[in-house]
C-alpha cells in the first residue's frame, strides 16, 4: 500500500498543499509498517522505554 501511494503521487498532478497531504499519508503508512515490524519482533517495549525516558528528561529540564 505504501508503494502504491508513492506511485500515485507521481501519476496525479497535485498542487503543493495536496503534495504535503500526500506525503503525510505516505509517512503515516510507513510509520504503521514500522510499528508492526517492531511488534512482530517484540521490540515495542524498547521503543516505549526510550520514549518514556526522553519524556522524563524533558519534564525534569523544565
Amino acid at each position: 500500500m505504501v508503494e502504491l501511494e508513492k506511485q500515485r503521487r507521481f501519476l496525479i498532478d497535485i498542487d503543493a498543499i495536496g503534495d504535503i497531504s500526500h506525503m503525510m499519508r505516505i509517512a503515516t503508512l510507513e510509520s504503521i509498517v514500522s510499528y508492526l515490524k517492531q511488534y512482530d519482533l517484540s521490540e515495542l517495549h524498547k521503543t516505549f522505554d526510550f520514549d518514556l525516558e526522553y519524556l522524563k528528561s524533558i519534564l525534569h529540564r523544565k
